[in-house]
């Protein structure tokens, strides 16, 4: 009741004390890869895409264009009122007690209690998500503000397990919580476990007893599991497959850099190029596995197993040594061998490259001072469209052509991510991608 002094009192108070924090919030975002801003419902609308209720789908992605009263206004009410009962389930039996301690003279119970009254609200308007979602699953691009949400669920049971105090509480929380747990494990047992060989375990406790915390290791790229650095021996790597919130914090553009340069160590030859990422991401130790790193001084074999081998850079000065001279390619590969150059949206067809429309990325290694002229062979496209290559604009038309860009000297040597974009009807089919002094 508003007329309660203490409980207005206690809103006032919490109110100007979660400025500071809300602000820091949304300036913290600032010149990040982390998106804050307004999206109300935008959870409720998640939970409801799994229940498949369309007509509450549509009415809470309208949420803030509705005119009320409206079908659409009721739909998303009533949505957010069945998300509300379905998150707390059994925590319901403890709001009556967590209202009560809102206006608290015992600073705990208050300040627990206004911390379960923050988190709802700002979950339900609040987006907190990767600012780069183009391409981006639905997973690695979710909302966040959620766990505003799941932390104030987590407090609320203190007054829920004071509610349910005796047998009538414990049968409640089993037949509610029992038929989940079994459902869990039942679930859990049925699938297949992720097994890493002997040897590689081995090695990355080794790599834990070789190197310091502080270190940073290059591992050769795995698409079906996280790296094992990371998680065995707790150290830092160039790149993990792994990135889930990492695009949170780094930015998928530094991402799918990091991605294409380590793909490119473990396929190039040149020491150029080798000494050049060795550098740039500030290796200590390469862990190499299934394959060779090309000609290379400056590292020293530490640790030797049946399929590993780990390898420090112990001599920094001969790696740099090697920096001068990257080697580009004449011509990027449109086969498996291209997928270290080519971002995403260059689909593999055949012997050739489909882009699709939107923008992309081509990874070139480029010595410093040298000019180059990047050119494309493509077949013509019903309807045409735009070619874009370093921002220099192409029409395609209805024959078959070969565009080109003169791309100026870099200042400094190492891999160029050069942009290109496709607009279009159709995937553009491009048959040679050439790269010429």
């Amino acid at each position: 009741n508003w007329s309660n002094s203490k409980l207005r009192t206690a809103i006032i108070a919490s109110s100007i004390a979660s400025v500071p924090f809300l602000a820091h919030t949304f300036l913290a975002a600032e010149g990040s890869n982390t998106s804050v801003g307004v999206r109300p419902l935008e959870i409720v609308r998640y939970s409801m895409e799994k229940l498949d209720w369309e007509a509450a789908i549509e009415a809470l992605a309208s949420v803030g264009r509705i005119e009320a009263p409206s079908l659409a206004w009721t739909l998303a009410v009533a949505a957010t009122l069945l998300w509300i009962v379905g998150f707390l389930g059994l925590r319901l039996v403890g709001l009556r007690g967590w209202l009560a301690d809102l206006p608290s003279a015992t600073p705990l119970r208050s300040t627990m209690a206004w911390f379960v009254a923050i988190g709802f609200p700002v979950a339900l308007v609040f987006r907190i998500a990767p600012a780069e979602t183009d391409a981006l699953s639905r997973l690695v691009a979710q909302n966040d503000i959620v766990w505003f949400a799941a932390t104030s669920g987590v407090v609320l049971w203190f007054w829920t397990a004071e509610r349910l105090r005796g047998g009538v509480g414990l049968a409640a929380v089993v037949l509610l919580a029992l038929p989940s747990t079994v459902q869990h494990f039942v679930y859990a047992g049925s699938l297949e476990p992720d097994r890493i060989g002997i040897d590689r375990v081995l090695a990355a406790r080794a790599a834990k007893a070789i190197s310091a915390p502080g270190d940073v290791w290059l591992d050769p790229l795995d698409r079906s599991r996280p790296s094992l650095l990371p998680y065995i021996a707790g150290r830092a790597v160039v790149y993990d497959p792994y990135v889930g919130y990492d695009y949170m914090f780094v930015g998928r553009e530094e991402i799918d850099f990091r991605r294409h340069a380590i793909a490119q160590f473990w396929s190039s030859a040149d020491p150029a190029y080798l000494a050049w990422v060795l550098e740039r991401f500030d290796v200590d130790f390469v862990w190499q596995q299934g394959g060779e790193i090309g000609p290379l001084r400056g590292l020293e074999a530490m640790y030797t197993g049946d399929s590993v081998l780990l390898l420090k850079v112990h001599d920094l000065a001969l790696v740099r040594a090697s920096l001068a001279g990257i080697v580009t390619p004449t011509s990027i590969p449109l086969g498996g061998g291209g997928t270290p150059f080519l971002g995403t949206g260059f689909r593999r067809v055949g012997r050739a490259r489909e882009l699709e429309p939107g923008k992309t990325n081509l990874y070139v290694p480029r010595a410093a001072g040298r000019p180059l002229r990047l050119s494309f062979l493509v077949q013509p496209q019903p309807g045409g469209g735009a070619f874009f290559i370093d921002g220099e604009r192409t029409e395609i038309g209805d024959s078959q052509m070969r565009t080109s860009v003169d791309l100026l000297p870099l200042e400094s040597s190492g891999l160029h991510a050069i942009a290109i974009e496709w607009r279009g009807e159709s995937p553009l089919e491009i048959l040679e991608i050439r790269l010429d002094p």
